[in-house]
């Protein structure tokens, strides 16, 4: 069964744009990624994952799961 939490989502994707905006490193890794034909969401996709902050919003949810 996939689960698939629309927030989270959405929060993953605006954390993926600002790093974007405002971290030089996950610029030039969006530029990469773009310049390699991909779309605009499609590359805010893959900077998710790969940008060192994505993790937070992922530890916290899942903790608050557990704490509740």
């Amino acid at each position: 069964m996939f689960v698939h939490n629309d927030r989270l989502v959405d929060a993953l994707h605006n954390q993926a744009h600002a790093a974007m905006l405002h971290d030089p490193g996950a610029r030039a890794y969006y530029q990469e990624l773009r310049s390699r034909e991909m779309n605009h969401n499609a590359a805010l996709r893959q900077l998710g994952p790969d940008h060192p902050l994505a993790r937070i919003p992922v530890f916290l949810t899942l903790t608050d799961q557990v704490a509740d």
